[in-house]
């Protein structure tokens, strides 16, 4: 899919590159911002530096970052993390001291994709995201995000199996700390794991209007490193 010199619509909160009436989000999860801006400034990060010149960045600030659960659901949805809870894997509700599960911030923040009944989407690896229910276009969660959990969700339901038919296994993020070798090996996988992150959306993202794609392996990156 090209980029071309479209009018972009540019957002508080997420990278949205138009074509025509598509458009591209990429969400890099936890990535360093310094650093990607400095590797894509000196040219080590080509590809970035093209989707930033033809598309629209910005950096979150605020007092939401203050954690990262949450933080996601927020930029997905518009809602505060004040209005979902999710500023914790199972934080209090408010004004009691009952545990709200994760899969509560679905009704009061769901996703803005949700809401784009008239095209056809693709999501994969939308961190923090869960399956649309009747949504135009294939989604794909858990493949790739961090942390690795232990099945992968999708929509269509056989969507998961036959990916990996296609295109191969998942590759799990390991985090633990560990020795140079072991760190070595799992810089190799989780690069391996991008390859094929990529080779996933583009299979996904043939006959659709837009499509958000996610990759965990920033975030995993940094813990193991």
């Amino acid at each position: 899919m090209s980029l071309d010199q479209e009018p972009y619509q540019r957002t508080s909160r997420a990278i949205i590159y138009a074509v025509r009436v598509k458009f591209l989000l990429v969400a890099l999860d936890s990535a360093d911002p310094d650093l990607l801006l400095q590797w894509s400034a000196d040219g080590t990060l080509p590809t970035l530096a093209t989707l930033r010149s033809r598309g629209a960045h910005v950096r979150l600030t605020g007092a939401e970052t203050v954690s990262a659960h949450g933080v996601w659901t927020s930029i997905w949805s518009g809602v505060s993390l004040s209005r979902h809870g999710r500023y914790l894997s199972r934080p209090l509700r408010a004004g009691s001291y009952d545990l709200v599960t994760a899969d509560a911030a679905r009704d009061t923040a769901p996703p803005f994709w949700s809401e784009l009944t008239g095209q056809t989407i693709a999501i994969l690896d939308a961190p923090d995201a869960w399956p649309v229910p009747g949504l135009r276009g294939p989604q794909l969660l858990g493949w790739g995000s961090h942390p690795s959990p232990a099945v992968a969700r999708s929509e269509p339901k056989g969507l998961a199996a036959d990916i990996e038919q296609r295109l191969g296994p998942r590759v799990a993020s390991d985090e633990t700390q560990g020795t140079r070798t072991l760190d070595r090996r799992v810089l190799d996988e989780l690069l391996e794991r991008v390859r094929r992150q990529g080779r996933v959306a583009r299979h996904l993202l043939e006959g659709c209007d837009g499509a958000v794609i996610g990759f965990g392996d920033t975030h995993a990156a940094g813990h193991r490193f």
